[in-house]
């Protein structure tokens, strides 16, 4: 089976590819959808079971994305199933089997040119069987795309010969810096704009003033700048074609204590459900665009700036118009001059002195509409204790509280029953769950209500302080992961370990250096530094790490109170370029018995203490494991126990002095003899029970 599938730019006629409108982006993700499918394997040795082949038209290289690829591994000297790769520009191959590919995490080598050959080769199929088990014996190859290197661009996207923009004045936009780009505002104090603008500590500027005669562009007074929120930030990884978009809030001016709409009082732009179909309509684009002498004055150098031209196609999330465009125009709104409304967010550059059109990503996005659906950070517009005061503020505040991280206030989750507050101290049982026989209920809680016991009053059910128990903890998702902002989390309460205390974490954030990394300390002693991998940034799934602490040191560490303090510090490389960063730290470990149980009753032996008239358990009977053994409680079946005895004349019931009496010094002292005596001061101490 052979297909071919080629990446073709919407300006295919006019031999143009679309293209970012940063001068500095020099590669994209290009979506090259393959699937396979479950493939037979083959009766003889080594043979071809698949073939493709993709292109990139103008490319310089190729990284393909095998996510989603099934090689059956081989066994013994046996081979598995392999990839070869080859580019066709100079015949450069790569083999891969199913080790490889995630050695690789789940992509190839670069490949000069802009195509390449992938073969997928198999062994027999009754070998795969032996070495795999029948379910597993097939192999599949899954294409997702491929990152895509070009080389050096035209980042001027005029469409014809001349800049026909206009300078325009709508503070319902705002510069997006470093990178130069545009954003503008859905909210009192939310934006949006192009993922390829994502940075670290980002600045938006309103009322931005012209640039110098030279073109040094200049910024606006400190009461026009306000900072990003990375809680907040959402956006695509990677980005693509139609699929290029981000989603933040800011926080309020420093300087004002204002945020934008309150500011600037220009309101917001409004969107529309998706972008309509092409009838003729003129599509506005405004924005921060860089200027090319010549064409415009450098003054104009990203400054706001505005154009109409002709809305030319619609293909998926993919929108395409005449309106100019530059570098620092990616991010701003692609508006229908019909209606006023953003159909979509400008993101490419396609046109030039030949013709052509720029490009955007359609407002009907799904993975837009979701996070406009779940926003985060201090674009979460709650107040759902109805005190006129944002949620999110009260939280950063201190004035609230919300210690699952949901975005959720901890009274309204109790007030509303969606969490449980089973001891009315205002904190969800969630975040404060200890459960040591694991039925549910918290151990406060069940104590309270009379559901377990607690005699030595420790706050843990007397049948946990009997067993060895099997201690877990966990921080929950901590973030976001970024250079600057410490993470910590106490964990309290902790018992003792008899064991090695294992501490494993899971980690999702920018690691795609080696110089990007985790600090870790448990209570304030540095543990090592963990996650330097080189992988990638922002991966597919978290990774784990895993240390250890000596029972002794951890026991040290937590000393009386039972607690410590994990605290973890990204290294100075680490970005928030990441739509979700997070770690998370679990311990686990083995805890001895708290108390013993020599009688086996199920209560620990230092909440009993016997007294005279406490002889049997309550009903035993004679052969009963408790016939005889006292339980703490005084009642007729200890006198029936004693009278049995002393009727007997067994010397169990020799318990005083014949003749003796109360202040005697050998009153309640055995004698060898069981007599009245004896039957005299049981009775006495039975009928005054035990103290």
């Amino acid at each position: 089976m052979r297909e071919t599938v080629i990446a073709v730019s919407l300006l295919a006629a006019t031999a143009s590819a679309q293209e970012i409108v940063l001068p500095e982006v020099a590669s994209e993700f290009v979506t090259l959808d393959r699937d396979s499918g479950w493939l037979d394997a083959p009766r003889k040795v080594g043979d071809l079971v698949y073939e493709t082949e993709l292109a990139v038209p103008g490319a310089s290289a190729l990284r393909v994305s095998l996510d989603g690829t099934e090689l059956p591994r081989g066994l013994g000297e046996m081979p598995g199933a392999t990839l070869v790769i080859t580019s066709l520009a100079d015949g450069a191959s790569q083999f891969l089997d199913a080790t490889s590919i995630e050695q690789w995490g789940g992509t190839s080598a670069y490949f000069n040119g802009d195509a390449v050959r992938v073969e997928l080769f198999s062994p027999p199929a009754s070998a795969l069987r032996r070495a795999n088990g029948s379910a597993e014996s097939r192999p599949r190859l899954r294409i997702d795309g491929a990152l895509a290197t070009f080389g050096p661009r035209d980042t001027r996207t005029i469409c014809g010969s001349t800049d026909d923009r206009e300078l325009s004045y709508d503070n319902r936009q705002g510069r997006y810096l470093p990178a130069g780009c545009t954003s503008w505002l859905i909210g009192p104090n939310c934006l949006l704009s192009a993922a390829h603008c994502v940075r670290s500590n980002e600045v938006i500027e309103f009322n931005v003033p012209l640039s110098t005669p030279s073109g040094d562009f200049q910024h606006p007074p400190p009461e026009d700048q306000y900072a990003v929120d990375p809680a907040s930030k959402q956006f695509p990884s990677p980005y693509s074609l139609g699929n290029d978009w981000v989603y933040f809030g800011v926080f309020p001016n420093s300087n004002t204590g204002l945020v934008p709409t309150d500011a600037y009082g220009e309101g917001v732009y409004e969107m529309a459900d998706s972008a309509p179909p092409v009838n003729g309509q003129q599509i506005r684009i405004t924005g921060y665009g860089s200027t090319q002498s010549g064409l415009a004055p450098l003054e104009w150098y990203l400054v706001q700036k505005t154009h109409v031209g002709d809305y030319v196609s619609r293909s998926g999330t993919q929108i395409t118009y005449t309106a100019d465009t530059t570098g620092g125009n990616s991010g701003g709104p692609v508006i229908d001059e019909s209606t006023g409304m953003v159909i979509g967010i400008h993101t490419n550059g396609g046109c030039g002195s030949f013709g052509g059109s720029n490009l955007g990503t359609s407002i009907e996005n799904a993975q837009l509409q979701n996070a406009l659906a779940n926003p985060l950070g201090v674009c979460r517009q709650a107040d759902c204790n109805d005190n006129g005061v944002n949620d999110f503020d009260e939280i950063l505040d201190g004035v609230a509280f919300d210690c699952n991280g949901n975005g959720v206030l901890d009274q309204c989750e109790i007030a509303d029953g969606a969490a449980q507050d089973c001891n009315g101290n205002g904190v969800p049982d969630d975040c404060e769950f200890f459960d040591c026989n694991n039925n549910g209920i918290m151990d406060e809680c069940e104590i309270a209500m009379g559901m377990a016991v607690d005699c030595n009053a420790n706050g843990v059910p007397d049948a946990c302080d009997i067993v060895d128990a099997s201690i877990t903890r966990g921080s929950g998702r901590m973030g976001p992961v970024v250079f600057g902002s410490r993470l910590s989390s106490t964990y309290s309460g902790l018992a003792p370990a008899s064991t090695p205390v294992f501490f494993f974490m899971d980690a999702l954030f920018d690691m795609g250096l080696s110089s990007e990394m985790l600090t870790v300390f448990v209570d304030g002693r540095e543990m090592g530094t963990f996650f330097n991998t080189s992988l990638e940034d922002c991966p597919n799934g978290p990774l784990e790490a895993v240390f250890t602490i000596d029972e002794q040191t951890f026991n040290r560490m937590i000393g009386e109170d039972g607690a410590i303090v994990i605290a973890i510090d990204p290294s100075s490389t680490v970005n928030d370029i990441c739509a979700d960063s997070w770690v998370e730290v679990r311990l686990a470990y083995e805890s001895p018995a708290v108390s013993t149980d020599e009688d086996n009753d199920g209560i620990p032996d230092e909440c009993f203490v016997a007294c005279d008239a406490d002889v049997t358990a309550t009903n035993a009977n004679p052969g009963d494991k408790s016939y005889g053994v006292p339980d703490g409680t005084v009642d007729v079946s200890d006198l029936s126990w004693f009278v049995e005895h002393w009727a007997a004349g067994d010397v169990l019931a020799d318990v005083s002095t014949e003749p003796s009496n109360p202040g005697d010094e050998d009153y309640g002292v055995s004698d060898g003899s069981v007599t009245t005596a004896d039957l005299t001061y049981f009775v006495e101490n039975w009928l005054a029970g035990c103290p």
